[in-house]
């Protein structure tokens, strides 16, 4: 054997343990130590760490490593020693059916974010019994036996919590429902004109909303404020409202005050601005010739837009006291006149698409507003 060859395996050696060739000039037992004791420090760690971690084998199924934590969960409750030994991870954690949960239905339950880590929500029996956890599973690049890397956090009270506050916020939304119903019954009892004239524009209104692509909240949004949006002539006197004559300058003034009204009642109760602001401007003009406070432009929210247009067409379509209903030809004719100048272009395009398709007026309440 060659002098130099004992070396030679005595640092090959070394190198395979970790420790370098710079431990040929001295011991390495302190530097195992040292390593030893930073991976003791690391297990501390990782066992201190309120989630529970679990090193799974995709090769077997098996569990590699558990920390302190896992304790809580399924078949190790109350468990002291977690030298798991390759326990299939399915003998360690407890579905809410009763059956053991492996790998393949976490990976099939997991939602992964670009390929590196997948999440999940699974009922686990823990010791605190059946609760809610999210699960995070991860594959890091290993040589040799590929591991998963899985996470469990307990996540029943947030999710409780969350779902307390989905409650409440229907049961605020139903108490909106009911309130705008009931200011549009009040209205329909006094002047059946205006309450009609309500219902029948948020029924055109959300079908234009719809047609542009309006959807969810906003849509109910629009709904409601269309609902409401001539309450404030509730204010109006009567003999005013009926006048089978055209009004004084002084009574039309009085009459311009209305979305305002209507604005403070809203505000009153507490609504959105995204419901009171189209309310108040379902007057206002593109152009600025509108009321009440004369805005033009991209000061005029988009549902307002679309509502502005929904309460000319129906009230144009509709009889009044000190007119005959119009024939559709003259409504269409009177959208496209104000078409970019008073009236929003891409709102009255989808307006008119609807009327020319026999857009019809249900005698029902509008559905978005009833279902919320």
């Amino acid at each position: 054997m060659e002098p130099g060859d004992a070396k030679n395996r005595e640092a090959l050696r070394l190198r395979l343990m970790g420790l370098g060739d710079s431990s040929l000039h001295k011991s390495y037992y302190p530097e195992l130590q040292k390593r030893l004791g930073e991976l003791e420090r690391f297990r501390t760690l990782l066992d201190r760490a309120n989630d529970a971690i679990f090193l799974v084998s995709l090769r077997d199924g098996c569990v590699r490593y558990a920390n302190a934590s896992a304790r809580r969960y399924g078949l190790l409750l109350g468990a002291k020693d977690l030298q798991l030994q390759c326990l299939p991870l399915k003998n360690l954690l407890l579905g809410g059916n009763g059956e053991g949960v492996d790998m393949d239905r976490i990976l099939a339950a997991s939602a992964f974010d670009s390929g590196e880590e997948g999440r999940c929500v699974l009922d686990l029996f823990t010791d605190e019994g059946l609760r809610r956890c999210e699960l995070s599973v991860s594959v890091p690049e290993t040589s040799g036996d590929v591991h998963a890397v899985l996470i469990l956090r307990d996540v029943e009270d947030r999710l409780a919590a969350e779902d307390r506050l989905r409650e409440t916020l229907h049961q605020v939304e139903e108490a909106r429902s009911r309130t705008v119903s009931l200011t549009a019954a009040i209205v329909e009892l006094k002047d059946s004109f205006t309450g009609q004239h309500q219902r029948r524009t948020a029924q055109l209104a959300s079908a234009i909303g719809r047609h542009l692509g309006v959807s969810g909240g906003e849509l109910y949004d629009l709904v409601t404020a269309a609902m409401m949006h001539d309450m404030g002539l509730m204010a109006i006197p009567t003999d005013i409202l009926f006048a089978p004559r055209p009004l004084s300058e002084v009574e039309w003034l009085l009459v311009h005050r209305h979305p305002l009204i209507g604005k403070t009642l809203m505000d009153r109760e507490n609504f959105p601005s995204s419901v009171s602001v189209p309310l108040v401007q379902h007057h206002e003009r593109l152009d600025g010739s509108g009321y009440p406070r004369g805005l033009s432009g991209r000061h005029i929210v988009s549902l307002a837009r679309i509502l502005a247009v929904a309460d000319v067409a129906e009230a144009m379509s509709s009889h009044r006291p000190y007119r005959p209903a119009h024939d559709r030809s003259v409504v269409l004719a009177e959208l496209a006149a104000g078409r970019g100048g008073q009236f929003d272009a891409a709102v009255v395009d989808a307006c008119v698409a609807l009327l020319e398709e026999g857009f019809a007026f249900a005698p029902h309440p509008v559905e978005e507003l009833s279902q919320g």
